[in-house]
């Protein structure tokens, strides 16, 4: 009888959900419906061939553009920002797919991941509700809301790449007054989410186009963006040729940066290519052209060969404060923050006046130092830390230049958990001492780590504290019975008490002393003089 009646529920409840859904569908259908009607009607919309936007003042942060901003489309899915006619320092697009001109070094980039993305989602002329099934595209029906004092229906847009954006729809004149949506902003910004207050409405070819678009930041109301568009033209006759990059003769330079970017994926690829042309080509002067490719390629996600390209770049110039603000970047985008911090300081040592590695660094810094998080102090340790290779410990066994004495790495996104590992002989990982966890205890208030050695057994129990550039690692090792103890002490607890004291001699060399406690006080424990490591 359950069972059955189970059954009927189940049956009453998709019922209803199928009759809700439907009540849902033929109301948002009305609201597009309206909505296109708003426009102009589906006629008008159909027949735009072009639409062109001209005289655009652009406006974020402490910059305002010239007021010629220029943008076009073309059925049936073509789109350019930067007028083809007198093209500017940058032009983007997309002809099939996503591309950007970058006058200097004057190199065209086929673009993927984010950049690609916000490229496509835009490049319809009529917009989203025109035939928005026929494109794959799922609207649902939000709760209303307010946009100015005035009520506004609520609409969900979901394209076929599952790229979400809410449009607000003013209900006595069923035009577009917000819109809403979560992105980066930029290319390497934490995703915001931003409203976008649309108006300014005015008629081109019998069709209603918005001129005024304003962006804020909902969390905070903070001012992002604004366009002002002075005219919107339709149906001019635009060649098609105007969507796709300029058509140029590539120097030597600019070919070889484009060929570069090809060979993102592939570091090796990358750095042959690199090493043949400087050898090749001495005279020319890399530099401007490597930082630009090597943004490039970080904003389409491939870290490990824009970071080994821009170390290269500042090596070869390393009087260049903006190749070293280039690599702070690479290594802050890659989440090698402490790294980062150093770059920005040298590219700040190099040029005092280098307004971005100011910002940037800034930005780190207060970052790193957010209340809340106990663990930023060892944050200057991200990274592998190899036996100083000057040391007797190598030089008695050149096969230990890559034992790596100890290693940290974030484990979670919002930086409240480290992995710690230590004692990484290069290929064998039997001695391997297992990850420990390193997160705050709030009951103690101590950084705290708990891990074992696979090969024998072993229990290590850490905190780590904060010390003038550098950190404390107090810890206590927990023997299995039968091992052998130097001392009674030892042998009656049944572990043996350490700690290590290390503190930055240089960004990449640290100094460590180990101690332990023996006849309660703290005894050095190997070298006296400790011992020194390196960045891997």
């Amino acid at each position: 009888m359950t069972g059955r009646l189970l059954l009927i529920c189940a049956l009453v409840l998709a019922g209803s959900s199928v009759a809700a859904a439907e009540r849902d569908a033929t109301s948002v259908d009305e609201i597009v419906a309206r909505h296109i009607e708003a426009r102009g009607g589906a006629e008008k919309l159909r027949a735009l061939e072009t639409v062109v936007y001209s005289n655009g003042l652009y406006s974020e942060a402490d910059y305002t553009g010239s007021g010629n901003a220029f943008m076009a489309f073309k059925r049936p899915y073509h789109r350019v920002v930067g007028n083809p006619v007198a093209p500017g320092g940058y032009m983007e697009g997309w002809d099939e797919s996503a591309w950007e001109w970058l006058a200097d070094p004057g190199i065209v980039v086929r673009t993927v991941g984010a950049a690609s993305a916000a490229s496509r989602h835009g490049a319809h002329l009529a917009g989203p509700f025109l035939d928005y099934r026929a494109k794959g595209t799922r609207i649902e029906l939000g709760d209303p809301e307010e946009i100015d004092g005035r009520p506004a229906y609520h609409l969900i847009v979901t394209l076929r790449d599952g790229f979400q954006k809410e449009y607000f729809i003013d209900q006595e004149s069923f035009l577009v007054t917000a819109e809403r949506m979560t992105a980066p902003f930029h290319a390497f910004g934490d995703p915001v989410t931003s409203e976008t207050r649309v108006g300014d409405y005015r008629e081109a070819a019998s069709v209603l186009f918005p001129h005024s678009f304003v962006e804020t930041v909902i969390a905070t109301g903070e001012p992002l963006t604004q366009m002002q568009w002075g005219k919107v033209e339709a149906n001019r006759e635009l060649p098609t040729s105007w969507f796709s990059p300029p058509v140029f003769e590539r120097t030597s330079l600019q070919a070889f940066l484009e060929a570069l970017y090809g060979e993102r994926a592939d570091r090796s690829a990358v750095m042959w290519s690199y090493t043949d042309f400087r050898r090749a080509r001495p005279e020319i002067d890399t530099r401007e052209g490597i930082e630009t490719i090597g943004y490039q390629m970080l904003k389409m996600g491939d870290f490990d060969a824009a970071i080994a390209l821009l170390e290269a770049n500042a090596r070869d110039y390393p009087d260049s404060s903006t190749s070293a603000f280039g690599l702070g970047r690479a290594y802050e985008t890659a989440d090698q923050r402490a790294r980062a911090r150093r770059q920005y300081e040298r590219a700040l040592e190099l040029d005092p006046g280098n307004g971005r590695a100011e910002r940037a660094l800034a930005s780190l810094v207060a970052d790193l130092g957010q209340p809340g998080n106990p663990l930023s102090f060892l944050e200057p340790f991200i990274g592998s830390w190899k036996m100083d290779p000057e040391s007797d410990f190598v030089k008695s066994d050149p096969s230990r230049a890559d034992f790596v004495a100890f290693r940290f790495e974030w484990a979670d996104p919002q930086r409240k958990i480290l992995r710690f590992y230590e004692g990484i002989p290069d290929g064998d990982l039997d001695t391997r001492i297992l990850e420990k966890l390193v997160t705050f205890n709030p009951r103690t208030e101590e950084v705290v780590a708990l891990g074992y050695q696979l090969h024998n057994d072993f229990l290590y129990e850490s905190t780590f504290q904060p010390q003038s550039d550098g950190f404390i690692r107090d810890y206590k090792v927990t023997y299995p019975p039968e091992q052998q103890f130097r001392n009674e002490q030892d042998r009656e607890r049944g572990w043996i008490h350490y700690r290590d004291r290390c503190t930055l001699e240089s960004p990449d060399r640290l100094h460590c002393v180990t101690e332990q406690m023996r006849d309660e006080e703290w005894q050095p424990w190997g070298d006296p003089d400790g011992y020194a490591v390196v960045r891997r």
